[in-house]
């Protein structure tokens, strides 16, 4: 049986994608989490996952944590500026390491997007392909959560600021994306890329949408990017950052983020996540976090889950229920650990004094 490596996996992407493995039935021990800190990865290693510690700008240390490995996850760096260098060491390691295939997290449409993001992925999928091991890219869209979780500063000024125009955004959650990966790092093809994203939409049907969902009046006003680049410094971000904020919404604008490709519900063989139930488990946790109200019950199913896991990461606990009552939830609250208690519906709303009900 091969073995399988997920880098980043301490974060949202790796750990989903390593959950989707063990999902497909790859054994805990041919599945290795490749991380920074190994406290980070100690709920995996309690499931029998292996760990491995290193770092992406610590060339000596991901030698050991890839040794033995077959095919790897390679997620792309968030430390802008470095990702070229970083994910070269990566690349290098493996190959040193016989590592058979190096799956990496791109960025949707890199071979010719004008956003200012482009550019290193560029620069890594050339040095993917110049290193002569068998690789696939993973060109994936957006993140429906970047524009989900800051649903409680939405509501709080009843509008959506930006500089996107008309453009649209195929993106979809971290789940649906780790879902296609997995899949892949079963697949033995030959060297491609896969254009990864979820159903379009505009900042105004996202704005529509948490209309819809909230029952409170959000609207978009988009700006020319000058104007959009001085409004987030009013939030105090610096104008470097400002720009390259507006710069990102002007690639928006001219299509960078659009793709026809249906590769993304099509390699896993499930539908990508619609935009309004995102919505729905941002408002369901934004609940969460205020403790304010009776949080609607969702089931064990993708967003179920996601939202357990995101109020958990958050300083959480969670009690999950279902119609079909606790037994049916008892290897999602074994893979939360100890925050997660599963419970007979329906939950009430004293339930929410000590614990988040989902």
């Amino acid at each position: 049986m091969p073995v399988y490596a997920v880098t980043g996996a301490s974060g949202h992407l790796g750990r989903f994608a390593i959950e989707q493995l063990l999902a497909r039935g790859v054994p805990p021990s041919d599945v290795v989490a490749v991380v920074r800190s190994r406290g980070k990865a100690a709920s995996l290693a309690g499931r029998g996952v292996q760990v491995g510690e290193a770092d992406y700008s610590r060339p000596q240390t991901l030698g050991a944590a890839l040794a033995g490995v077959d095919r790897l996850l390679l997620v792309s760096s968030s430390e802008l500026g470095q990702l070229a260098a970083q994910h070269t060491n990566v690349i290098a390691a493996a190959k040193a390491a016989g590592v058979s295939r190096i799956l990496y997290t791109s960025m949707l449409n890199a071979g010719d997007s004008t956003s200012p993001l482009a550019g290193e992925h560029r620069d890594t999928e050339r040095v993917l392909r110049e290193a002569g091991v068998p690789y696939t890219l993973l060109r994936n869209g957006y993140y429906t959560e970047v524009y989900t979780d800051p649903l409680g500063q939405y509501l709080q000024a009843g509008e959506i600021l930006g500089a996107a125009g008309d453009g649209k955004i195929a993106a979809a959650t971290r789940p649906d994306y780790a879902a296609a990966a997995a899949a892949l790092l079963q697949h033995d093809g030959g060297n491609r890329a896969y254009e990864l994203g979820g159903p379009a939409f505009g900042l105004p049907q996202l704005a529509q949408v948490i209309s819809e969902v909230t029952g409170t009046k959000v609207t978009y006003r988009d700006l020319p990017a000058g104007e959009y680049a001085g409004a987030p410094q009013q939030s105090g971000l610096d104008e470097a950052t400002a720009r390259f904020m507006a710069a990102l919404d002007a690639s928006i604008a001219r299509g960078d983020l659009e793709t026809s490709s249906q590769d993304l519900a099509r390699l896993p063989g499930r539908p990508v996540t619609l935009l309004s139930e995102v919505v729905r488990a941002a408002y369901d946790l934004l609940k969460v976090r205020s403790r304010t109200a009776v949080i609607g019950l969702i089931g064990a199913g993708n967003i179920g889950g996601t939202v357990a896991r995101l109020a958990i990461d958050a300083g959480y606990n969670v009690v999950l229920s279902n119609t079909r009552g606790p037994a049916t939830l008892t290897d999602l609250t074994r893979q939360l650990g100890p925050h997660a208690r599963a419970t007979t519906p329906p939950l009430t709303q004293q339930s929410t004094t000590a614990d988040a009900a989902l």
